[in-house]
């Protein structure tokens, strides 16, 4: 199986040597899980383009999972039997008649691009007599210009029908009478290669790395940034926005997806929370407090700018015990002021799981203002020792109770204490200060999918965060992409000893599992490696809905364990599918279980065993605990259980067959979590 990718390489300065290469991988999928033994003995440091062309598709298919990327093979396309030698010499147009595919210029091109990322480095040599420079014996290489700007960019281009480029280490690429000839341990080119096109000197989103990291090139937001860039880091970036005047310094809180920080309040320190939020000028405005630490007030000269921009998409408040959050809430700034957007009618998520559902007598950056508590969250007040909520600031200067005095604080010190368990609690008995308490604005683009933003971002985008609105059907939600392999969109999560009681009500939105379905604007849960709670998206079921005219093309679901992706269940959808029904062996088309549609099963649903509360279960046979089969399954809390059920303290209990076959379930693994992944149009 091939699949070729475009990419435009290009030129020296004022000469117009243009290198247009064709990068074409083979994979059988047949032989989806290859030998990892067979890749080592390959090794991408020993192919050349010689002995590339000799490898069989066992070789080479062992190769790429080597490199983690045969799942882009095995999932995209039919088996066809090849070798290199045969490809190598496939005319151009068999080759794209074959392998023709609607999104065959831009899927997966950021996992390409980052095995390709030293070629940014490459440096060519004129040729002999060129006016360029010196001849091809002992000429000064030059580094292609990355100042030059792609003119019409495409991507790849096939210019010969027996160009073939591939992986190996080294960055010489040199230009011959005949083309490119040039045996590289990074990159590998076979065949002759056509020396024509425009001028372009570099990947795109080279400059990733610098976005916002000066005035003359500031991003349009803290996770524009991340998008562009998953290696950014927490720190001081430059953005831009309408309401400001000019590019101004920001924290961006990356660790937490790319939050802009527009205010803290440190603990026993000075002042009054309240004051310092309606203050529109700048506070402490210096590196050294330009963070969540506990080490200053600040406040941002621009907090009340992201009130002006369009793309204000959510709030989130965060009480930091050193660099962690202890608490956080999201709101929904929609129709909201800087000053009115702290309320109980705006807050739609929190890991205080009894926020949106407790009555209040408080919830206001003014607060109670006669006791000074402020960003105050209560649910009553009965007497000191009867009092209960979930947080204030707290500035110290009349404090009729015993909980909120003696808290390392002195008269006039602001005071953070806040409920350290998931529902509110007693302010006297319970509560704990914190380090610090933080306001982060999330600002961003809006696009139509995670494919659109994959292509908006000239395919540089990294895995994240990202808003979508889902071609105009929904309001704007943020999700999680998978731009690795083409844009998935993230849509369910369930986690193990997660607390729910049945991963199939959780998934339809029963009684208990609507209370799971998350917030569209919080990005806490919608992480397919976080283990901290379980991600329900309302677009699961809205996807099918006939009436969004959407289309789900492709579901993937995935059994990860330390953010490892360890089994996987690849289905591809025909209109007659629905929210539920996809789940089936009528959908499966690949899966790192080779024997899963060739085996005789007794369940393969969502819904599953119903009586013995096991869900997303796809099993073999029944036989007795001892003799149960299959391979995956989310097993409930339930009284007629197996010994290899663990649901008793755990559940749900996400189990799983480690081998490339079924395996007998008292001998299954356990899973972190099971995610499932929608591509739609």
């Amino acid at each position: 199986v091939a699949r070729f990718l475009e990419a435009s390489i290009g030129v020296i300065s004022g000469s117009f040597v243009v290198v247009s290469c064709l990068f074409i991988m083979l994979f059988t999928s047949a032989l989806a899980v290859a030998s990892l033994g067979t890749a080592a003995a390959l090794g991408a440091s020993d192919l050349t383009a010689e002995t590339f062309i000799e490898q069989t598709s066992e070789d080479i298919s062992a190769l790429l999972a080597e490199w983690g990327m045969d799942r882009v093979f095995a999932d995209e396309f039919s088996a066809v039997q090849v070798d290199g030698e045969a490809l190598a010499h496939t005319p151009q147009d068999e080759l794209e008649a074959a392998f023709a595919h609607a999104n065959i210029a831009t899927m997966h091109w950021n996992r390409l691009h980052r095995r390709l990322a030293p070629f940014r480095n490459a440096v060519v040599m004129p040729e002999a007599g060129d006016s360029a420079g010196p001849g091809a014996a002992g000429g000064a290489r030059r580094s292609l210009q990355s100042s030059v700007e792609p003119d019409g960019y495409s991507g790849i281009r096939m210019n010969h029908n027996k160009s073939m480029v591939t992986f190996g280490n080294d960055m010489a690429i040199l230009r011959t009478e005949t083309g490119i000839d040039a045996v590289t341990p990074l990159l590998t080119i076979h065949g002759d290669l056509n020396i024509s096109g425009t001028a372009y000197g570099d990947f795109p989103g080279s400059s990733a790395g610098d976005y916002g990291t000066s005035r003359g090139n500031p991003a349009k937001s803290c996770r524009a940034i991340l998008q562009r860039n998953d290696a950014a880091r927490d720190g001081i970036y430059y953005i831009t926005r309408l309401g400001a005047k000019a590019p101004f310094r920001a924290y961006c809180d990356m660790s937490r997806g790319g939050l802009e920080l527009v205010f803290k309040i440190s603990h026993g320190v000075g002042g009054d929370a309240q004051t310092l939020w309606d203050d529109k000028s700048a506070l402490n405005e210096e590196t050294k407090y330009m963070n969540v630490l506990s080490n200053g007030h600040y406040s941002s000269s621009q907090k009340a700018s992201a009130w002006k921009h369009n793309n204000l998409l959510a709030v989130n408040t965060h009480i930091m015990q050193g660099n962690t959050v202890a608490r956080y809430m999201t709101f929904d700034p929609s129709n909201q002021t800087y000053i009115s957007w702290f309320s109980d009618d705006t807050v739609v998520a929190s890991d205080w799981t009894d926020l949106l559902s407790e009555d209040k007598n408080f919830f206001s950056i003014a607060g109670d203002t006669n006791y000074g508590r402020e960003f105050f969250v209560n649910a009553n007040y009965g007497g000191c020792t009867v009092d209960a909520g979930w947080m204030v600031l707290d500035n110290e200067d009349s404090d009729p109770c015993d909980w909120e005095k003696d808290n390392n604080g002195a008269t006039g010190d602001i005071d953070i204490l806040y409920s350290p368990y998931t529902t509110l609690s007693n302010a006297d008995a319970d509560w704990v200060q914190g380090d610090t308490f933080t306001v982060l604005v999330d600002i961003d683009e809006v696009f139509d999918s995670c494919p659109d933003a994959l292509e908006q971002l000239e395919y540089t985008a990294k895995d994240g965060h990202y808003w979508v609105d889902h071609n105009g059907q929904t309001d704007p939600q943020i999700v999680y992409c998978d731009m690795a392999n083409g844009g998935y969109e993230l849509v369910f999560k369930v986690v193990h000893g997660g607390g729910i009681t049945d991963a199939n009500t959780l998934w339809t939105g029963g009684t208990s599992g609507e209370d799971y379905t998350t917030s569209p604007l919080s990005s806490h849960s919608a992480n397919p490696t976080s283990m901290d709670e379980h991600y329900v998206s309302p677009f699961r079921r809205s996807a099918f809905d006939s009436d969004l005219g959407l289309t789900v093309d492709e579901v993937d679901v995935r059994v990860i364990t330390d953010g490892v992706v360890k089994k996987y269940l690849h289905f591809v959808l025909d209109s007659s599918a629905t929210y539920t029904s996809w789940f089936g062996s009528g959908y499966l088309q690949s899966s790192s279980w080779n024997d899963v549609l060739s085996t005789t099963r007794n369940y393969f649903s969502i819904a599953g065993d119903t009586s013995n509360v096991r869900s997303f279960f796809v099993n073999a046979n029944y036989g007795g605990c001892a003799v149960d089969a299959g391979w995956v399954v989310v097993a409930g809390k339930s009284d007629g259980v197996c010994d290899w059920e663990d649901v008793e303290e755990s559940y749900p209990d996400i189990r799983y067959s480690r081998l490339n076959t079924l395996d007998q379930a008292d001998t299954y693994g356990v899973a972190d979590l099971l995610a499932v992944f929608y591509k739609w149009h």
